[in-house]
């Protein structure tokens, strides 16, 4: 079995970039990830090496306040992402419709409400806790 995941997000702070008075913070953000899974399985005896893989991207815009350390704030985003399913080898998976060598794939776009806090430990050391919920009707 093989697993892989990467990303990575960028915040852009405007406020904080041109020292805005007041504690009130814009913020957008960008992000990307990737993940793929694949590994080797017998089906009826037969061996079909299985992958699935997904990357999602997006744009957030933010708004916070500071009070002492601590930055809540609240915001939205869109994102973009698409799934494949790819197998090959004698051998039919999940339907009649999926067989030998096929690779199906998925792409969604939608948005997300999103709300977190960032505490300030030390002048360049942030740590974050952020809850998203993708909004969608067909999710991966």
């Amino acid at each position: 079995m093989n697993i892989h995941a990467s990303g990575g997000a960028i915040k852009i702070v405007p406020t904080e970039m041109f020292k805005s008075p007041g504690p009130i913070h814009l913020a957008f953000k960008f992000h990307y990830q990737t993940f793929a899974v694949s590994y080797l399985q017998y089906i009826n005896t037969v061996p079909v090496d299985i992958k699935v893989s997904a990357k999602v991207w997006g744009g957030d815009l933010l708004i916070g306040g500071t009070f002492l350390i601590f930055t809540p704030y609240i915001g939205g985003g869109f994102f973009n992402g698409n799934a494949e399913l790819t197998h090959s080898g004698q051998a039919t998976i999940f339907a009649q419709t999926f067989t030998y060598d096929k690779t199906v794939s998925k792409g969604e776009t939608g948005w997300r409400p999103i709300a977190g806090l960032q505490i300030d430990i030390f002048p360049g050391l942030n740590i974050g806790f952020e809850w998203t919920e993708v909004i969608h009707n067909n999710r991966f």
